[in-house]
Formats: structure tokens, sequence, C-alpha cells
């Protein structure tokens, strides 16, 4: 399992981290980087979400046969985008 999270620094900064556990407790932690700004912390986030997604494909559910002909399609949307990490 991995999971970013961002943790508080002496400085004052917000450092984003992305933790990958097992189920034995142990961890490791992967640092991304620390932000001063309210822009850097959300490009540090977008950052680890991407490498959290990288390698990862989509699943075929074969489902475009069940939608109609006549259906409007829905928009397709990036993950960075659907949790609001980047603007679209």
């Amino acid at each position: 399992m991995a999971y970013v999270r961002t943790v508080k620094t002496a400085s004052g900064a917000r450092a984003v981290q992305i933790v990958h556990g097992s189920r034995k407790g142990s961890r490791s932690i992967e640092h991304i980087g620390s932000a001063h700004t309210d822009d850097e912390y959300a490009a540090l986030k977008a950052v680890a979400a991407r490498r959290l997604a990288a390698g990862q494909g989509e699943l075929d559910l074969g489902i475009a046969d069940v939608v109609p002909a006549s259906a409007e399609p829905l928009p397709r949307v990036s993950p960075l985008e659907w949790w609001g990490l980047v603007a679209r």
C-alpha cells in the first residue's frame, strides 16, 4: 500500500512524501520535496500523485458494447483532474 502524506517541517514548510507500507508494519518514505508556498505545495502533490499512478494501466471492463450508440459520451478526465490536483 502506498499513499501521499504531508508533514510540517521545523522551518514551517510542508513536506510532501510518499509512504510505501507493508503488512508487517515496515514502511519506506520517499521524500518528494518541501513547499513554502501554496503553489509549490500543489505542484508537489501533483508530482506525488503522478508517481503513484505511474505504471497503472486502465482495466477494460468491456462495457463499451453495453452503452447505447445514442448516449452522449462522458468527458475523459485524468485522475489528477478528478481529485482536483490540477486545473481543467
